[in-house]
């Protein structure tokens, strides 16, 4: 498929000596995501912990209150992307530098923040392998100086289909060229938890399970090697799809699988980016349990 590993993840060897580097830009994504008694997950900034120590030169990216449409009844929807150009300029990102993010909790926010970034038409942003998680257990060193960056020069090429909404999954579920992918664990894929997160119990009709979190090493938050990915994709997704579809609860681990897609090679992915937040919430849509 062409793609080289290097071309979409960093390692933290390569990171730490490179932290000088005057166009790089590193970022924490991090959103801290806490279930309450019902449940129902709810969403926090991750700035407090990035404040409390943080990779060397790092930033903060604010997912939830500077790159989502603020009242909106589904979280983390993505804002026109004329909107997001902007945010990412002025985070300090411009067309020459080399975006570098990083998350606390296994890759799918710096999934999130990498998808946006495509969106928008910006290519040369790449995931730290293993995240603040390997950086930690290697005992390499943080700080908690703040500071931040000039606002950047950055193009603007969009590309709203990388994202797609419900009328299009809707046209998916009846199109056996378009693979839909459930990121969410197998629990939750089969009905298992009761519905407990999203409303009711299950997955869209024809959809197939691809965890987010079983591609990675639960101990480093290392990607799996590209062997490994490749097989796990290759059992799952039959080879005549033409467009795959990821989705979750809300649109995270679903960039996880897109991003994995990608680095794989596969070229017509989307997201949907309600998910289960709003196709879990309507009763007229069908949803398949398999307990």
């Amino acid at each position: 498929m062409g793609n080289q590993e290097s071309d979409f993840l960093v390692s933290t060897d390569w990171l730490d000596d490179r932290l000088q580097d005057s166009n790089l830009r590193v970022f924490d994504c991090t959103t801290i995501l806490k279930p309450d008694e019902s449940g129902k997950l709810t969403a926090e900034s991750g700035l407090f912990d990035w404040q409390q120590g943080h990779i060397e030169s790092s930033n903060y990216i604010d997912l939830l209150n500077n790159l989502s449409i603020k009242e909106h009844r589904f979280r983390f929807m993505c804002p026109p992307l004329d909107q997001v150009h902007k945010t990412f300029a002025n985070y300090g990102i411009s067309d020459d530098s080399e975006v570098i993010l990083y998350d606390r909790s296994g890759n799918s926010w710096a999934a999130r923040i990498w998808w946006m970034l495509r969106s928008i038409g910006f290519d040369s942003a790449k995931i730290l392998n293993g995240g603040y998680r390997k950086w930690r257990l290697e005992g390499r060193p943080v700080t908690k100086f703040s500071d931040s960056y000039a606002s950047g020069s950055l193009s603007f090429i969009p590309r709203p289909e990388l994202f797609v909404d419900l009328d299009i999954v809707l046209q998916a579920v009846d199109e056996e060229s378009t693979c839909l992918v459930n990121a969410l664990h197998e629990d939750q894929h089969l009905g298992r938890d009761g519905g407990r997160t999203y409303g009711r119990p299950g997955h869209i009709p024809t959809s197939i399970n691809i965890p987010a979190n079983a591609m990675i090493n639960s101990q480093t938050h290392e990607y799996l090697a590209l062997e490994e990915l490749q097989l796990i994709m290759n059992q799952k997704i039959p080879t005549d799809s033409s467009q795959i579809i990821t989705y979750c609860g809300g649109g995270i681990a679903a960039s996880n699988d897109a991003f994995v897609l990608s680095m794989l090679g596969h070229q017509n992915v989307a997201i949907y980016d309600a998910s289960l937040s709003e196709w879990a919430t309507d009763e007229t849509l069908p949803m398949v349990e398999t307990i």
